[in-house]
């Protein structure tokens, strides 16, 4: 609810500016923002392509096998009850990313006609992320305590998140990886209990070190992206794997896993370090000297968020468009789909050269899937007129029934 009401608190005083939401959508037409590409070039950095099909891929992997969401789900009471809360949420959780994408469409109207990072002499706004908190601590700051919910509002999503996975990691890394370690069982759940508050203390720390680290970075929002949808892919393969099928063992799916990851990560990272960036639509500087800067004190935002100009040339050069590596040109939308790909197929093959012809999971197994039911085949056992055989799945038990022709059943049917 708070997140919401920042985001309501934005469009009143976007659209108090604006007058209507025509005129807001009319500008942002004219500045191409609402234009949708069909390209086919994995290298346009939006398409239409790109966001269906990496958006599925990112829906599956959130929902289907992110651990955080995972563990929510789990702490249901029982599966009906994690279907409803499943379906009740996608209207709130659509409205918010259509909202948040609005934002941006109306900010840019507001800024149509004078860019703030191209005039960053006059703003003293050198980064696009700089934009949100500055609009509203110059429309909200004659107002007592407003911009202070409004920042309440941006961490708040970033607390409940940050909550979540690192009581998510906590519990992976006691249950997977401490746990085994006790082989007769001697590690009561008290013990577990406060361990994984220790090592919850122990991953929040490590979190505020890598943001104090990443704080001196001019990109961490792409950084971060890039870190998420390395893994995606090759973590929606694994779960699409045991889904799908019986074949893989778990030594076919952790090679296929790390060298998905290997590839992906030096495409998305490569990428990243490349300094490749697709020319952005047009921008305009000509309105800057009509506009009424002295309601606007952007000249502090940049101390008052302790955001420093710092950039990623001491780690590499930055190269020509046209010398760029391709696969660095493709854009970080794919990422996650390439680390799918690439984990399927190299579960294929390691399946190919060892065990295709050996079912890793029995068929009476309790972590057989109902859709890997579908490719199992019934024992071909000979059919005559006088029986009528049937397979039963769930027993693995055969059963006789007669039917035509009783009178001349005779023993010398069994030999």
């Amino acid at each position: 609810m708070l997140m919401i009401v920042c985001i309501l608190s934005m469009y009143v005083a976007c659209v108090g500016d604006e007058g209507s939401f025509y005129e807001i959508f009319e500008k942002a037409n004219l500045g191409q923002r609402l234009n949708i590409n069909f390209e086919m070039d994995p290298s346009r950095r939006y398409s239409f392509l790109a966001c269906i099909i990496s958006g599925l891929v990112y829906g599956l992997c959130f929902h289907g096998t992110n651990q955080i969401q995972v563990q929510k789900v789990l702490s249901l009471s029982n599966a009906n009850k994690a279907k409803s809360s499943l379906q009740w949420s996608i209207l709130p959780v659509s409205l918010m990313y259509v909202g948040c994408a609005m934002i941006g469409i109306i900010l840019y109207s507001i800024y149509y006609d004078c860019d703030p990072i191209l005039n960053e002499e006059q703003t003293g706004i050198t980064r696009y992320n700089q934009l949100v908190p500055a609009f509203i601590l110059s429309k909200y700051s004659s107002i007592s305590g407003m911009t202070g919910l409004y920042i309440a509002g941006i961490f708040s999503a970033s607390l409940g998140t940050m909550s979540s996975a690192l009581n998510s990691a906590s519990t992976i890394t006691v249950y997977d990886f401490i746990k085994p370690l006790y082989k007769n069982g001697d590690l009561s759940d008290i013990k577990m209990y406060w361990l994984a508050k220790v090592m919850s203390i122990f991953y929040g720390a490590v979190c505020i070190c890598l943001s104090f680290s990443f704080s001196c970075l001019k990109i961490p929002l792409q950084l971060a992206t890039a870190l998420i949808r390395v893994t995606q892919g090759p973590i929606l393969a694994v779960f699409l794997v045991g889904v799908l099928s019986r074949k893989a063992s778990d030594k076919c799916v952790s090679f296929a896993f790390i060298a998905g990851n290997v590839i992906t990560s030096w495409i998305a990272f490569g990428s990243l370090f490349s300094h490749y960036n697709e020319p952005s639509l047009p921008l305009s500087i000509n309105m800057c000297n009509n506009h009424n800067t002295t309601n606007y004190d952007y000249l502090n935002i940049s101390s008052t968020f302790n955001l420093e100009e710092t950039s990623f040339s001491s780690l590499s050069t930055e190269l020509p468009h046209a010398e760029t590596f391709y696969l660095y040109k493709i854009s970080f939308l794919w990422h996650n789909v390439i680390g799918l790909l690439l984990t399927l197929l190299f579960t294929f093959i390691a399946v190919l050269f060892t065990e295709w012809q050996r079912n890793i999971i029995p068929v009476d197994s309790k972590c057989l899937s109902p859709v890997a039911r579908f490719w199992i085949k019934p024992p071909k056992v000979p059919e005559s007129g006088y029986f009528k055989y049937k397979y039963d799945l769930n027993d693995s038990a055969i059963s006789l029934s007669m039917h035509s022709g009783f009178d001349q059943f005779n023993a010398n049917l069994f030999n």
